[in-house]
This record gives structure tokens, C-alpha cells and sequence, in this order.
């Protein structure tokens, strides 16, 4: 394979024409509230169906080479996990929510160079990180906390903070683009702007346009899902891509407005009906039977990335070994292999290609990244192949010093 949406009957005592005129404000305001999806000629559909099954892949036919960046081991920025990673001007913003709860700046190299953000009740500190992003035009950082966006240069000086002014909903994670910031939305209200995504407006905080109706959308489900998986696709350039658990169509957040982008067809996708949790259960204890193959079905596209030619996704399916999609953007095919023999030859030696499979953190027009951080799995079976020697040259080398606590290690792979 070669993977190339008036009635003014008495105003004497005026009550009626208030009521009426505050109907319309408030029609009005729906209006430009709810905005509908457009439509997309060019929408891609990946038929798992009827997809071409391979033995293996080489991940060689997607990349030509990659290059090691080892972040440095310092004491102002130890890292326990890589929860996001945004490349900006040849430098690496990464997020640790668990350990350093701020975003660490590392540079092209790997050299630390500063902490953006930290926990704290004064200006410019917050109480909770949920995410974060950056606005490429103006060249800040806006930090996410409950109900409130903080900004920062990328030097690291603390400018504003800008309130979300609606409180009916709570989200969790955001994007910027074109003077917006697009987030997350879960109603706390089910019966009303029951919708997964807002724009917001990035100077007052003020909403702009709610989509993607939830029963329409996500099969009538929004709650959280998939433990810290952001539903923006990791991204590093626009078309910025949203996608939810149980979405079967990844949107586009374009200049136009939102479009569909790609859609998933399956017999085997999960259904409505499958996603209503029985009477004697509950949230957790549902998501844990989705998870444990309770219901053997398609859901919760990861693992995301795009050459110039391909799509590449995975999927959750019940307890089954995940399998990788490839869709040729060209001829509109379909081929899957299982992602375990989607074989990394251009990092490790012959008997170890087929041993694990690569975890792209996000990806750009050029290449996408994958990053090794401590006390992962992945990263005690990277440090196992160093000291086996079975890491193709010069990474071994390059490599010899990594343990278990040591910094993240980043991979970037450069597309063919």
C-alpha cells in the first residue's frame, strides 16, 4: 500500500406591548444565538465498512524523518505529564494540569526558558486550569478557569482578565481564531442551550453564536467522557477541528462558519439508544461498562492527525486492540490496520516496530509531535528499548541518560 439552524391586542396598560417587544428581543437574540452549520461540498466520509484491511503499515510512508527534542531537567520546570502541546514561534508551550498546574515554555531545543501562570488568588493566579490557547495575532496566552479567561504575553507578563458573562453552562476547553475564542459547552440547564460548543467574544466575554445541537449532534449526551481529551482536535494551524464522544461528524471552525468536516460511517457506531443508562446504574458506573466493552460499538475519535494527503484517526471500541484509519483525502479510500502494526520504523529497531504505537500529541502543516513524559507506560517501554539498544541510531545515543523521572521527550515526525 502506498499511502499517498404579534399580536398587539390591547396597549392601553402597555403590559401587552412590553411582553410582546420583549419576546422579540429575546427571538431576536436566539437568532443570533443558535447559529446553524454550513454546508460543506468537499465533506469527507470514511466508510469503516467497507474499508481495504492491511496486515501492516510503515509509519516511513507518512514520514520521511524524525528529530529528537529532549526538554530540559529544570528545576523551575519538571514536567509529570504533557496534557497539551502548542508549538508557537519554535517555542514549546506545554500544559501540566496535575503536577505544575501552568504552562512551561521550552524553546526549540529544549532549553526551559519560562513558567506562564500559576495557582494563586492574586492578579493574574487562578484557582483551576482547564486549558489553554493561543491567540497567534496579537501573540498572547489565554488561560482558562472556571467562568473567567486570563491573558498573557508569551514572555510571560500577566495582562487581563476578560469574564465569561453568561454563567448557564460550564466549559472546559477552548480555542482561539479569527478574534474569538471558541469553548466547550455543557448546559447546566438540560432543557435549555443544550449545545457542545459557543463562540465567545475574546475582549468582553460575551457570547456570540452557540452550535451543534446535543441530541442532534452527540446522540442526546453531554457529559464529560473521556478523562481529560480535549474535543478540539490538537491542532496547530486552522481549519480547527471539534469533535465529541460520541460524534460521528468532526466540524471545522472555518471563517465562513462551522462546517462539517469529516463523518464516520459504520454499522457498528454506537447508537442512541445504547448511550441511555439503565435506572440502576449511574454516570460513572455507565462510562466504566462503555469502557470495559459493555457495549461493543464505535465511539470517541483520538489519535488525530492529517498529511497532506491522509487523515489518520483511531477509535474506541469495546476491549479490542485500537485500529488505525487511514483516508486518502484524493481517491476518498479507506484503509485500516491494527494499530499495532502500524509499524514505527523510522524510530525503533526491526523486533520492536510493532511493540506499541504512536500517540501524535498534536500536529501541523508540516509534521505532527509525540511526546514521552514520566511515569507513563509508553515511556518505560522507550527507556527498556534505549538500554536494549534497540532504537535505531542515533537515538539510542541521544537517549542513554532518559529515566523515569526525567523530562518529557518530544518526537517530531516530518511528513513526506
Amino acid at each position: 500500500m502506498k499511502l499517498n439552524i404579534n399580536a398587539f391586542a390591547d396597549i392601553r396598560t402597555g403590559k401587552i406591548l412590553a411582553i410582546a417587544l420583549g419576546c422579540a428581543i429575546f427571538v431576536s437574540y436566539l437568532s443570533d444565538v443558535h447559529s446553524q452549520t454550513l454546508n460543506n461540498t468537499n465533506l469527507h466520509i470514511i466508510d469503516l465498512d467497507n474499508a481495504e484491511k492491511l496486515e501492516s503499515v510503515n509509519i516511513s510512508s507518512l514520514f520521511k524523518n524524525i528529530k529528537c527534542i529532549k526538554l530540559e531537567d529544570h528545576i523551575d520546570g519538571l514536567l509529570s505529564s504533557v496534557d497539551k502541546l502548542i508549538v508557537h514561534n519554535n517555542h514549546f508551550f506545554v500544559l501540566d494540569k496535575m503536577n505544575v498546574k501552568s504552562v512551561l515554555v521550552f524553546d526549540g531545543d529544549g532549553k526551559f526558558v519560562r513558567k506562564i501562570g500559576r495557582i494563586g488568588r492574586g492578579p493574574g493566579e487562578y484557582s483551576h486550569f482547564y486549558d489553554f490557547t493561543i491567540d497567534t495575532d496579537k501573540n498572547e496566552l489565554i488561560i482558562l478557569e472556571h467562568g473567567q479567561m486570563h491573558f498573557y504575553a508569551t514572555s510571560g507578563d500577566f495582562l487581563r482578565t476578560v469574564r465569561l458573562r453568561q454563567s448557564d453552562g460550564h466549559v472546559s476547553y477552548l480555542q482561539y481564531y479569527d478574534k474569538l475564542v471558541y469553548t466547550s459547552f455543557k448546559s447546566s440547564n438540560s432543557q435549555t442551550n443544550n449545545f457542545l460548543l459557543q463562540s465567545v467574544n475574546i475582549d468582553d466575554g460575551q457570547r456570540k453564536n452557540f452550535f451543534l445541537d446535543v441530541e442532534e449532534h452527540n446522540k442526546g449526551w453531554n457529559e464529560s467522557f473521556v478523562h481529560n481529551m480535549s474535543y478540539f482536535v490538537p491542532k496547530l494551524a486552522p481549519p480547527y477541528l471539534f469533535r465529541h464522544s460520541f460524534m460521528d461528524t468532526i466540524f471545522a471552525i472555518t471563517d465562513k462558519g462551522l462546517m462539517p468536516y469529516i463523518t464516520i460511517k459504520s454499522k457498528d457506531m454506537i447508537t442512541k439508544r445504547e448511550l441511555q443508562i439503565p435506572s440502576n446504574s449511574n454516570l460513572v458506573m455507565y462510562t466504566r461498562h462503555l469502557f470495559s466493552g459493555g457495549v461493543n460499538k464505535i465511539f470517541s475519535i483520538y489519535n488525530y492527525f492529517e498529511t497532506p494527503e491522509y487523515v489518520h484517526l483511531q477509535y474506541h471500541k469495546g476491549i479490542d486492540i485500537p485500529n488505525s484509519v487511514f483516508f486518502n483525502k484524493n481517491t476518498k479510500t479507506t484503509h485500516v490496520v491494527q494499530s499495532t502494526n502500524f509499524r514505527n520504523d523510522l524510530l525503533f529497531a526491526e523486533a520492536r516496530q510493532n511493540v506499541m504505537y504512536s500517540q501524535f500529541i498534536t500536529f501541523g502543516e508540516q509534521g505532527a509531535y509525540e511526546a514521552y513524559y514520566p511515569n507513563s507506560s509508553s515511556t518505560e517501554w522507550l527507556i527498556k528499548f534505549v538500554q536494549e539498544n534497540n532504537l535505531k541510531p542515533p537515538f539510542n545515543e541521544l537517549l542513554k541518560s532518559l529515566n523515569e523521572e526525567s523530562n518529557p521527550v518530544i518526537f517530531y515526525y516530518e511528513f513526506k
